[in-house]
Order: structure tokens, then sequence, then C-alpha cells
């Protein structure tokens, strides 16, 4: 998506940026299937803009959130899981991955990976869930996928590769 041009020479994703800063702050803007690296960089601008505006509805209440602590993202791979953890940033991605998926089990690797999105995320909370509800349903379908697949193969059945 970022490799195109529109014609003021600008990337799509520069021009979509000033679009959603200049008429859309406080509506998430999510990427869709897509899920590239610039809807994630759109989804992550909306969220940061959010809290400086409210929409104006009757009854509308503004809350601000600030952001969790996380880790700085280049010193994740030289860090100590027990250190990752203590960010919250990182403990609700965790936790919200282990109320979806209870038989999840958090090797140092996963602290690591979720030290990273949630540091890519700029520990915005409903950035965080969003991606930990997403890695969920991710790892279900992959799950799902297994299961029709070996079952498949146990009857002597195709097997899409």
């Amino acid at each position: 998506m970022g490799r195109h041009q529109d014609s003021g020479n600008r990337s799509i994703v520069a021009a979509a940026e000033g679009h959603v800063r200049a008429r859309f702050s406080g509506v998430p803007v999510f990427a869709g299937k897509y899920g590239s690296h610039a809807g994630a960089r759109l989804v992550a601008l909306s969220l940061r803009e959010a809290p400086q505006k409210s929409l104006n509805i009757a009854g509308e209440l503004v809350w601000r959130v600030p952001s969790l602590s996380c880790p700085n993202y280049h010193a994740i791979s030289t860090a100590d899981t027990s250190e990752l953890v203590r960010h919250d940033a990182v403990g609700l991605f965790l936790d919200r991955t282990q109320s979806v998926l209870a038989e999840f089990r958090v090797t140092g690797q996963d602290v690591c990976l979720a030290a990273k999105i949630c540091s890519r995320l700029d520990g915005i909370p409903l950035a965080i869930e969003l991606a930990a509800k997403r890695l969920c349903r991710a790892i279900e379908r992959s799950a799902q996928r297994v299961a029709v697949e070996s079952s498949e193969r146990r009857q002597g059945g195709p097997v899409a590769v």
C-alpha cells in the first residue's frame, strides 16, 4: 500500500493519515481484511487522535484513557521476561489472550512477542485489546484448519495445500 503514489507525489498512506487527522479524529479507522502495516498505522493514528476530540453527541461522556506502560521496542530482545511482564501493556495483552484461550500457556518467547506488539501500539489499551482478540481468532482458525486436515488425512480424503 505504501508503494503507491497519489497525484501530489505523496504516498497513499501519508495522504490517508492526513485525511484521518483532519476529518476523522475520534473515529477509529480499521484496515479490514488487508491488515497491512499501513492499515495498522492508520488504526494507531486514529486511536492516538481520538482523545483529542469528542463526537458532540447528546449524552456523550468523554473519558481520557492514558497509554499503559510498555517497554522500549529496541530493548525487548535483551530484556528479562520477568521485567517485560511488569509493564501494564504486556500484562493486559497476555491477560486478554489467556481469557479467550484458556489453554494458552505463556512462554518467554510469547512475552517478547507480546511486548513488541504492545510497544508498536504505543501502549494504547483499546489497540492492545483489539490485537489480542485478533491473535486469538487467528489461533482458533488455525486450530480448526489443522483439525479438519488431520481428520481428512485419517479418512483418506483430499487435503488442500
